[in-house]
């Protein structure tokens, strides 16, 4: 039984709806209007900054203590924890770009490029294993926090939920999506009689954001995420799907046809409807 379809439409909507907190006053505040291109480079350089003040468990995960639970868990270099290796020597980048049509700015500017970082903590998988795509649905636990490390995704970081990642591209977390493809499901998911699951070999990670690939100046209603914020959220991918979501017998992430892992920008017949949701081209 393929368990997407029956969880991810509940997950979708616990995603668009997580940000949520008790302070929802049901108002809408204005926010000033910006230029892609300079929040792109002011989300980076906080970025930067938190990346060189930053660091990981990173001595817990390659000599596991006793009933480690393998869960990434982040540190200011102070203190005691002042020689800690910051975690800008140990994540990757690719660079991302994001068009300002998608957003409310002062000006078109086309594509503007973005930076991503990436903390791969164990890609997961073997080799008859691939990296999470845009074109599937995936199992995850995760956590969304802020660079002042306040918590806004209230969802409990033990239980997984399915996400169908092109719709999460959709609505407007962009880099969610972004931060799976660079890991592995298990190599082994073993149905329990109680109902729950264990998971072997599962990808862990951890993606850094800039607004540009969050919510730029639209966060959800009522959230703590303030407009112009860089995102951060720590995953655990238990496992994936491949979806066909418009039923044409092609694979949703091979109608990618630019090859840029973002679905909704590619419509070969030019009438509206990304590709993959578009059983008339293929």
């Amino acid at each position: 039984m393929k368990w997407n379809k029956i969880l991810v439409l509940v997950a979708i909507s616990i995603f668009a709806c997580s940000c949520n907190n008790d302070d929802d006053d049901g108002g809408v505040n204005e926010v000033e209007q910006r230029l892609l291109s300079e929040v792109a480079l002011e989300n980076d350089a906080e970025i930067v900054e938190y990346l060189k003040t930053h660091f990981y468990n990173y001595e817990e995960f390659a000599n596991p203590p006793v009933d480690f639970d393998y869960k990434i868990q982040i540190g200011e270099i102070t203190g005691d924890n002042a020689n800690k290796t910051p975690l800008f020597d140990q994540v990757d980048f690719k660079t991302v770009k994001v068009s300002s049509s998608r957003f409310r700015v002062l000006e078109d500017e086309g594509d503007v490029d973005h930076k991503i970082y990436f903390l791969t903590v164990r890609e997961g998988g073997d080799n008859s294993k691939e990296t999470a795509t845009a074109g599937d649905s995936a199992y995850v636990r995760y956590q969304g926090f802020k660079l002042s490390g306040e918590v806004f995704d209230e969802s409990n970081y033990n239980i997984p939920f399915w996400f169908d990642l092109s719709n999460i591209q959709a609505t407007g977390a962009r880099g969610f999506t972004e931060g799976l493809t660079f890991l592995k499901p298990s190599t082994n998911v073993i149905s329990n009689e109680d109902g729950t699951f264990t998971a072997e070999g599962f990808g862990i990670g951890m993606v850094i954001m800039p607004s540009g690939l969050g919510y730029f100046d639209t966060p959800p209603s009522g959230s703590s995420i303030g407009a112009y914020s860089p995102l951060i959220f720590k995953f655990d991918l238990i496992t994936t799907e491949e979806q066909d979501h418009d039923n044409d017998g092609v694979a949703s992430i091979d109608e990618d046809s630019n090859g840029d892992g973002y679905l909704l920008n590619d419509d070969a017949d030019e009438d509206g409807t990304p590709d993959y949701l578009d059983a008339d081209t293929n």
